[in-house]
């Protein structure tokens, strides 16, 4: 078997992809009906493209990376899907990087040369050959109608923002968040009126701020949380979950607070204080999620508070103790939510629980410690996942979701969300008839049509030729409230632009769609 490589960017790491690293796809999986593409994503255009952050806030889901256009429009870095709608549209002009000329590093960083050998975890903002990493989105964070974008980059709209801004979605304008930070941003996280920052930066808004900050909403002010993360060498702070009493923080780094700290540690807010988890984990963090006293940690380590733990683990706060989470997983894990009792997980892993299949993405139920794959998962790695409404959004680099085609972006919709034909669980009943775009756009020669029904109803879904001429009738028939994926095979078909229609008797809604041989 051939394996392709490619070089993924992202809050300063360079990580070696491996193409190919997913278990065999079963097409009969029936579980795989629950993945449904986001209109036609994120497109490829020869480059690592990557979704690395995905945040809602009302109707409108906004997604971060390294891309250059979103659906069929323009978009740097950055965009919004309108769910109701699905349609993508940009955020202004985005984010990007206007000039290489300057480096933003803090002080006391290490000469670039000394870290070529560590490709897989670079902490900086360059190649190991030195030359500049492309700009990107690496975190989002919604509060209110501000949302929070950080990642690489020195301009936001068309304004200077040194690697963190404000998107304000009610007036589509952005705005600096004073001097910024001096480095790669990796981690936001609102917790009141309070946004927590972390990165590999050694100043914010001007005051000196080792990789942890703290921003406040409101009055617009930056402040230091104690000495921060200040070890010797490489370091860098790439998580973040907060409650009322404390800030969790997750990365790469030895000591916090001045204190020793195996790549986590804990502030207590009340007396400015940081503390060690226990031993920590043996190798990087990656992602944080707090579930009542129990904080959920997955990354790259093996080991955490010294006992085997493979790339997930949890830790009581109350008992101060670590605890393995099952068997974990076969490798590294890059991003964590939460819905209700259901833990999931993307990443690099092909296998949970030590032999169960699961292609970078899992569920794991808290209540009845049990893990669970979802579908075929996704062809290649997940670095973001994010729970909205009743459904997983999930970005990463790969191209198929659950089989089908699916741009770097996809939503898990599964019986475990939104219930099943056993009753399992509440049922999501969407309240507008809607008929989404084809997906792939372009097509040759299938492509998937999604839609929603409001309620029971009699449907005739068909295609016409440009002249009205119907050539296909692809669903007749009653069909249940909800939301359904149809595939309509265009094998024997000439190129041209073609029309899908979709009606209930009350209803009707037309697209058009484009077949390129």
């Amino acid at each position: 078997m051939k394996f392709l490589t490619q070089t993924l960017f992202t809050i300063g790491v360079v990580v070696v992809l491996t193409a190919n690293t997913f278990a065999l796809q079963n097409q009969d999986n029936p579980d795989n009906r629950y993945w449904f593409p986001l209109g036609d994503g994120i497109p490829d255009f020869g480059f690592d493209i990557f979704v690395g952050a995905i945040t809602g806030s009302g109707d409108q889901l906004f997604v971060g990376g390294f891309f250059f256009n979103a659906g069929e429009v323009n978009a740097s870095r950055i965009a919004l899907l309108n769910i109701s709608t699905s349609s993508w549209q940009p955020l202004g002009d985005g984010v990007r990087i206007q000039s290489h000329s300057t480096r933003t590093f803090g002080d006391n960083q290490p000469d670039i040369d000394q870290l070529s050998s560590d490709a897989e975890h670079l902490d900086y903002d360059t190649t190991p050959q030195g030359d500049p990493l492309p700009s990107s989105v690496s975190a989002l964070a919604a509060s209110g109608d501000h949302i929070f974008v950080g990642g690489r980059f020195n301009t936001a709209g068309q304004l200077p923002a040194n690697n963190i801004a404000r998107y304000n979605r009610e007036s589509g304008t952005w705005q600096a968040l004073g001097e910024g930070v001096g480095n790669v941003l990796g981690a936001l996280e609102v917790s009141g009126d309070n946004l927590y920052v972390g990165g590999s930066f050694l100043q914010a808004g001007g005051i000196s701020a080792n990789r942890i900050v703290r921003y406040n909403i409101t009055d617009d002010s930056w402040h230091p949380l104690g000495d921060g993360i200040k070890p010797t060498g490489i370091a860098s702070v790439r998580a973040i979950a907060a409650s009322e009493e404390y800030v969790f923080a997750g990365g790469r780094f030895s000591s916090a607070g001045g204190k020793p700290a195996g790549n986590i540690a804990r502030y207590n807010l009340a007396d400015s204080t940081w503390h060690a988890l226990g031993a920590g984990v043996n190798n990087y963090v990656e992602d944080l999620k707090l579930i009542g006293n129990d904080l959920y940690v997955g990354g790259w380590f093996t080991e955490a508070g010294g006992a085997p733990a493979n790339y997930i683990a949890r830790y009581n706060i109350t008992e101060d103790s670590w605890h393995s989470v099952g068997d974990g997983l076969n490798d590294s894990v890059y991003a964590l939510t939460v819905i209700e009792n259901n833990l999931y997980l993307g990443g690099r892993f092909t296998e949970i629980n030590g032999v169960k299949p699961a292609n970078h993405i899992a569920r794991y139920d808290i209540e009845q410690n049990s893990w669970h794959s979802l579908g075929d998962g996704v062809r290649s790695y997940v670095l973001s996942l994010n729970a909205y409404g009743d459904n997983l959004y999930v970005g990463g680099f790969f191209n198929r979701a659950g089989g089908k085609p699916a741009n770097r972006i996809a939503r898990w919709s599964g019986p475990e969300l939104n219930g099943d034909d056993n009753g399992n669980g509440p049922v999501d009943i969407p309240e507008t008839f809607i008929l989404n775009q084809n997906f792939p756009n372009p097509f040759n020669p299938n492509t998937f049509i999604e839609y929603t029904l409001a309620e029971t109803s009699e449907i005739r879904l068909e295609v016409y030729s440009i002249t009205g001429q119907r050539i296909a009738s692809l669903l007749s028939g009653q069909q249940d409230a909800g939301r359904h994926v149809a595939n309509f095979d265009a094998t024997g078909l000439s190129s041209g632009i073609y029309f899908y229609r979709l009606s209930d008797g009350t209803n009707m809604q037309t697209r058009k769609m484009t077949l390129i041989k």
